[in-house]
């Protein structure tokens, strides 16, 4: 087959991340292709992840907001391109001049990584009613992620949707040093692996941090990921001291969990995080809310830790539960968590991405 994946960019964050697994296993057994709409950026993370064998399309767009003219290029893009499928993922409104051209003679798809109520943002909002129409008479066939997220779609839409769930690249790695950030050879580091944005609700998390280091407990929180809302940011700098620090946008993130006693994630909505995914593939304990794919995969106390909700409250009761563990229990969690990664290979989403793609080629 032949396979082209649609995005804005790749630069950093858990789709971004999926997106290129995705692509490189893929592209073992296809031809795959890449269309960006953003110029790629010498920073961009997963851009420089990207197998070299993959032609990557750049539609060049460098200032943020909306231009009418990215709908003809990537519909241009398509037609010339003859593909037997088009992978979109979010951003609907860009692609719907290709979509309304296209569909006849290519297969596309479109992953909603989110909650599907939630994904629909900046302009998707004023598209909700068209993406119904595309959905219900197979424009576009849906692939969810989380069965919360099949079940928001079907709610939203009143349409089905293939369930498939996210998967990240095994990689093996080693500890490194993060004595710098230990107060005491009893410090307990948690880590925070989040863009800057109301969704992860890194406030929220600060706050309980702060309580829990008020009552005693030597603990660091590190919090690294890219600045997309200012005002949260803004917000999160005044918590700042030895134990709460913002270490930017980072690239060995799966260096730092393996490194960090526990995984934070204190999101307020999810899809299914690649962060949780990537805790599991090397073994670090995660202490999530209870949002959308996040139950699914977390069983309380086995392979992770659960808050019964998203309040501050519930959230600190949640990480204190994981500072009174003993190491003997911390060590089993930490064993039952990598062995939960092995139904999230990339490598099992990657075939059945691609047989979802063949029953519906099979079908026309």
């Amino acid at each position: 087959m032949k396979i082209l994946h649609c995005h804005t960019s790749l630069s950093s964050g858990g789709i971004e991340a999926m997106i290129t697994g995705l692509v490189n296993k893929m592209n073992v057994r296809h031809d795959v292709d890449v269309c960006l709409i953003f110029k790629p950026k010498k920073g961009d993370v997963f851009f420089n992840q990207l197998d070299k064998n993959i032609k990557c399309i750049s539609l060049g767009k460098v200032r943020s907001g909306f231009s009418l003219k990215y709908l003809f290029k990537i519909y241009s893009i398509v037609k010339k391109g003859k593909y037997d499928v088009v992978q979109l993922h979010g951003f609907f409104y860009y692609y719907i001049l290709m979509i309304l051209f296209c569909h006849k003679r290519t297969k596309i798809f479109y992953t909603v990584h989110n909650d599907a109520k939630e994904e629909n943002v900046s302009w998707d909002k004023y598209f909700v009613w068209l993406k119904r129409i595309c959905f219900k008479y197979k424009l576009v066939y849906p692939i969810t992620i989380s069965k919360s997220s099949q079940l928001s779609f079907y709610n939203l839409y009143h349409t089905d949707s293939f369930l498939i769930y996210n998967g990240v690249p095994k990689i093996d790695v080693c500890r490194i040093d993060l004595s710098e950030y230990r107060k005491t050879d009893r410090t307990c580091i948690l880590f925070n692996p989040a863009r800057i944005t109301k969704q992860k609700n890194q406030i929220m998390l600060c706050n309980s941090v702060l309580e829990l280091i008020k009552e005693g407990y030597d603990i660091v929180l590190l919090i690294a990921g890219a600045i997309q809302d200012m005002d949260i940011y803004d917000t999160i700098i005044n918590y700042s001291s030895d134990r709460i620090i913002f270490i930017g946008e980072r690239s060995d993130t799966i260096l730092l969990m393996k490194s960090v006693d526990a995984m934070c994630l204190s999101s307020s909505w999810e899809g299914m995080p690649i962060t949780l995914l990537e805790a599991f593939s090397c073994g670090c304990i995660s202490i999530c809310t209870p949002v959308g794919g996040i139950p699914d995969v977390i069983v309380n106390h086995e392979n992770g830790i659960l808050s019964v909700d998203c309040s501050q409250a519930e959230y600190t009761i949640a990480i204190r539960s994981f500072l009174n563990m003993k190491e003997e229990d911390r060590n089993k969690m930490r064993e039952c968590s990598a062995f939960a990664f092995e139904q999230f290979d990339i490598n099992k989403t990657a075939l059945q991405y691609e047989s979802v793609y063949k029953l519906i080629n099979s079908k026309s």
